[in-house]
């Protein structure tokens, strides 16, 4: 093996999230206050036409988590003061649990990259929003907590939308209309020209009540149908087995 390869592979075990020990986030000073938070949850299906994937974890056959995202009004929140650390031993006791509604799905991501990057961005800025978001721990409880309460699987699938099958928009915003009493944000994307669900985003106040977002769709084709693609094998490992 030559030693540069040697170097450049002892570099990427040392510095690998898995084995990493403490991370120091960085942070850009704002003045702004979070007042109120999206919470956003994809279908994987979708994501694995549209990114590389990596395998979808066994057991994952629900929407899962993209994020807990504090804002300020007309304001991106993002890496936020006070500098926060990420450290992987506070969320020990929810890992097996994060790997299944909150996993990373991108190739040659792991979980805990993702949810490193989860925190620092976004979590950083929760810090000080809520008592309920005020740690690392907490933070990534409350976002599964918000997961189990908010399903957009049961609200989906109790007025008649199952995957498999195309919908149109209004079908799709107002089935989470009936279920959240708010108005969601549907996203879609577009592959060869198709629409696909892709996420849903939840928008709510600081304590975690839900509110109307201010826009009730992003990426979708408003007067063509929508497909909801199934858990297949041959969809959900379309562009993983492209990979060499």
């Amino acid at each position: 093996m030559p030693a540069t390869y040697f170097i450049g592979l002892l570099i990427f075990v040392v510095v690998s999230p898995s084995n990493a020990g403490v991370y120091q986030c960085k942070a850009y000073p704002t003045t702004k206050k979070c007042d109120h938070f999206t919470f956003s949850q994809l279908w994987p299906p979708t994501f694995c036409k549209i990114e590389k994937c990596r395998s979808i974890p066994t057991g994952v056959k629900t929407w899962t988590i993209h994020g807990l995202w504090p804002d300020a009004a007309n304001y991106d929140l993002s890496f936020c003061y006070p500098k926060q650390v990420f450290d992987p031993n506070s969320i020990t006791d929810i890992t097996d649990k994060l790997q299944l509604v909150w996993p990373s799905l991108k190739h040659n991501q792991e979980d805990m990259y993702f949810w490193q990057n989860e925190w620092c961005k976004h979590g950083s800025c929760a810090f000080n929003c809520t008592t309920e978001t005020d740690s690392e721990i907490n933070y990534f409880n409350k976002t599964v907590d918000l997961n189990n309460k908010f399903s957009i699987d049961k609200a989906l699938s109790e007025n008649g939308i199952v995957p498999g099958k195309s919908y149109n928009l209004t079908t799709i915003t107002a089935a989470l209309h009936d279920a959240f009493n708010a108005t969601s944000i549907v996203c879609c994307a577009s592959v060869g020209g198709q629409n696909y669900l892709h996420e849903i985003h939840l928008c709510m106040t600081t304590d975690f009540t839900l509110k109307d977002c201010d826009v009730s769709m992003q990426g979708c084709k408003k007067y063509e149908p929508i497909s909801y693609p199934s858990f297949k094998a041959s969809v959900i490992s379309e562009l993983s087995l492209e990979l060499p």
